[in-house]
């Protein structure tokens, strides 16, 4: 019986000792590659391309007089050359495939949308219909009225 017990305690102690040593050094370090057929779609990569494209200062073709800067925190800030004080919120993008989840009506694969808290009440959204380094172009999605910007910063 003696012997049962020391072979139950040591098989339990070897046991636990691998999974401690494989987890740390083995399954969390382990890198698995993809197949074609299983990489995950376009949509996150360029949610995450947009976001970083989206951070800087943005001015207004339509009123350059406005500008919008996107910080890299998820705050964004509206400023109108003139007026005090700014108008600040946050800021997130997202997809269908990685929605908000307080947006409601029907968004379209593959596109991205940007969402702005401005207040507690006061929540904008836009798709993102062209972002590169000098131009982005916001569709407004409860008017459809389009927001034309240059980078400046």
């Amino acid at each position: 019986m003696r012997t049962f017990i020391v072979l139950l305690i040591g098989f339990l102690v070897g046991a636990l000792g691998g999974y401690f040593v494989g987890y740390d050094h083995g399954f969390e370090g382990a890198v698995v590659q993809l197949s074609p057929t299983e990489t995950p779609g376009d949509e996150a990569g360029d949610a995450a391309e947009t976001m970083r494209n989206l951070i800087g200062v943005w001015q207004g073709v339509q009123d350059t007089k406005f500008t919008r800067t996107f910080r890299n925190d998820g705050s964004v800030i509206d400023d109108y050359e003139g007026s005090s004080p700014d108008s600040e919120g946050l800021w997130m993008v997202f997809t269908k495939e990685i929605p908000d989840g307080s947006y409601i009506d029907t968004l379209q694969p593959g596109a991205v949308y940007l969402s702005m808290a401005m207040s507690e009440s006061e929540r904008l959204y836009f798709q993102v219909t062209r972002i590169d380094a000098t131009t982005l172009e916001l569709v407004f999605l409860k008017g459809g009225g389009v927001l034309s910007f240059q980078r400046i910063q």
